[in-house]
């Protein structure tokens, strides 16, 4: 999946695209305290995964309007529109105040998961002072081998964990 930010493709909070700042095309996703949650996926993951060994795969350009930030990357698995798995991604370490960069970030789909999960990707920032912009979100679901070596890949993170 695929969000270059250009147009609205349907995916969660289209009010967020901006013209303020961008790192490819005219419009980035602009968040802070008024609008806290970015453009983001809302996908079922039955359909898009063969493996109960997966994970995702999250890159996208992110440009903080501050030395520090408080922003993070989400990922939320819920069931019946409640969350069983939410695990966060701080994006301080990462961020530079006024230079885009490319964040890339991996982790893996629980192995059990009760049918008709979805999951949300999204990136969340509360600050009223340092707005966050994102462009170029590309999310990939990769299935794995279900074998042990595939099962725990460095720098891949667990779910539900901080």
């Amino acid at each position: 999946f695929f969000n270059d930010m250009e147009r609205d493709l349907g995916w969660m909070n289209p009010g967020t695209l901006s013209d303020i700042d961008v790192v490819s095309g005219k419009k980035s996703s602009k968040i802070d305290s008024a609008q806290a949650f970015s453009v983001g996926l809302e996908e079922k993951i039955q359909p898009v995964l063969s493996s109960k060994n997966a994970i995702i795969r999250i890159s996208a350009w992110v440009l903080s309007k501050g030395y520090t930030s408080i922003s993070s990357l989400v990922v939320d698995y819920e069931t019946d529109e409640k969350s069983f798995c939410y695990t966060s991604f701080d994006l301080d370490p990462f961020v530079h105040n006024e230079e885009w960069v490319k964040i890339e970030f991996g982790i893996y789909v629980p192995r059990k998961l009760p049918e008709n999960t979805s999951v949300k990707i999204y990136f969340y920032n509360p600050s009223a002072t340092v707005p966050l912009f994102i462009d170029d979100l590309k999310i990939d679901f990769v299935s794995l081998k279900d074998e042990l070596d595939y099962q725990s890949i460095e720098g891949v993170k667990i779910p539900c964990r901080k």
